[in-house]
C-alpha cells in the first residue's frame, strides 16, 4: 500500500540521517576510538529515548499500561539494546555508510530465522512458507551477501 511505501521511505530517510549522528556522537564520546565511547553513546541515545517516553506515558490510554504490554516489550527492547550497541561501535569503526551496508546482514539473518520461529509455532510473528518462497527470499539473501562482499572487494 501507499501509506506503507512512504511510512517506510519516511523511516528510512529519518534512520539514515541519524546514522551519521551516531557516528558524530561515538566520536565525542571516545576519541581514541574505543568501544567504550559508542556505549557511552549509545547508553545516552537510549537514557534520552527513554525520557522522551515516559513523558508521553500520561498522553496514552490507563489499559495501554498494563504489565503485559511491558514484559511483551522486554526482550525486544533489550535485543534493540545490545544491536545498538553493535551497530553504534561498528559506525565508529567503519563509518555509517559502510556500516548500513554491513547491517544489510541482517536480511540472510531474519531469513534464516523465520523457518524455526514458523516451525515452532509462533505463526503471529511469522507464518509459514513454501518452499518456493523459502528459496526465493533465500537466493536474495545469498545475493545481497554477494553484494556486500564485492563492495568490500572493490574498496
Amino acid at each position: 500500500p501507499v501509506a506503507a511505501a512512504l511510512a517506510m521511505i519516511g523511516a528510512s530517510f529519518v534512520y539514515a540521517i541519524s546514522d551519521f549522528g551516531v557516528t558524530r556522537l561515538a566520536e565525542v564520546f571516545s576519541a581514541d576510538g574505543g568501544v567504550r565511547g559508542s556505549m557511552y553513546a549509545s547508553c545516552v541515545n537510549y537514557v534520552l529515548c527513554l525520557f522522551v517516553a515516559l513523558l508521553m506515558l500520561p498522553f496514552t490510554k490507563p489499559g495501554d499500561r498494563r504489565r503485559e504490554h511491558w514484559l511483551s516489550a522486554l526482550p525486544m527492547a533489550l535485543c534493540w539494546l545490545g544491536s545498538g550497541l553493535c551497530l553504534f561501535a561498528c559506525f565508529r569503526a567503519i563509518g555509517p555508510l559502510f556500516g548500513n551496508i554491513v547491517q544489510s546482514l541482517r536480511g540472510p539473518f531474519s531469513v534464516l530465522l523465520a523457518v524455526p520461529i514458523a516451525m515452532l509455532g509462533h505463526v503471529h510473528l511469522e507464518q509459514k512458507l513454501t518452499r518456493g518462497v523459502f528459496l526465493s527470499r533465500l537466493a536474495s539473501a545469498v545475493l545481497m551477501c554477494a553484494a556486500i562482499a564485492l563492495f568490500m572487494l572493490g574498496r
